[in-house]
């Protein structure tokens, strides 16, 4: 899924659970039984909500964003995220705890102070943690941005693949090299280490620099004699037995 149906989803489900948050307690609970911080509580649950889909959405596009670029520093998100929903969670069970008990009991007497302290404390940990994260990310390191990476590489394949699949005649040699083209993706993706790896390999540059010439030629064939005439399926093959030899390299 792209970033921008990702962002857009993040944006659906909070205004959905937006509206949830401020129609269900409006039904559910009468007005005379409203205390002076009913539409207070209904405000923070609002801010819970933002909280939970902006990491839903940030999240999985940083995720995605950080493999395709091969950066180490998108390890954090999962631990991000049980501190996220481990936080949103606390602060509704304070928040739902103080509405269901006496004006006189201590959890109302320091709502709001219980809620600052996991406030400060979620803030700490997720600075700490993004913090290490990055120092950690410095060590790794950068290449330029012709040398791209085995991801990259396989989006543009599957790319390629889309395409002659979409043209209007199908044949069977042309379903072959769509299937080439598909096993070659395939071993990219499963055989050959992060960037950080093979980056500075020479025979790992060599491929790059086949796989791109390779594609700009799959560009201009849409039928099965052109992909026949430029000999496309054979050279398909010699980079996916390239592929072998790079990926047991790295393991000597």
């Amino acid at each position: 899924m792209k970033t921008d149906k990702i962002s857009k989803a993040s944006i659906v489900g909070f205004l959905i659970t937006a509206i949830t948050i401020v129609i269900l307690p409006l039904l559910v609970i009468p007005a005379e039984h409203r205390s002076e911080y009913f539409w207070f509580k209904i405000l923070w649950v609002e801010v819970l909500a933002a909280l939970a889909w902006g990491y839903l959405g940030g999240g999985i596009q940083a995720v995605l964003y950080s493999a395709i670029q091969g950066d180490r520093s998108a390890a954090v998100i999962p631990a991000l995220g049980i501190t996220v929903f481990s936080y949103i969670g606390l602060s509704l069970i304070i928040l739902l705890s103080s509405s269901f008990t006496s004006d006189n009991s201590w959890i109302n007497r320091y709502h709001l102070a219980l809620q600052i302290f996991i406030t400060f404390l979620f803030l700490i940990t997720n600075i700490g943690l993004y913090t290490t994260a990055v120092i950690a990310s410095r060590d790794s390191k950068t290449f330029s941005p012709e040398v791209k990476t085995p991801e990259q590489l396989a989006v543009m394949l599957q790319s390629e693949e889309s395409r002659l699949s979409s043209i209007a005649e199908v044949t069977k040699d042309v379903k072959v090299f769509i299937q080439s083209l598909k096993s070659l993706r395939e071993k990219i993706s499963y055989s050959l280490p992060s960037i950080q790896i093979i980056g500075d390999n020479p025979q790992y540059l060599n491929f790059v620099r086949q796989v791109n010439s390779f594609i700009d030629s799959a560009k201009n064939c849409s039928d099965e004699s052109s992909i026949n005439k430029t000999g496309l399926r054979e050279t398909a093959e010699s980079l996916s037995r390239q592929v072998d030899v790079i990926a047991a390299s790295k393991k000597k």
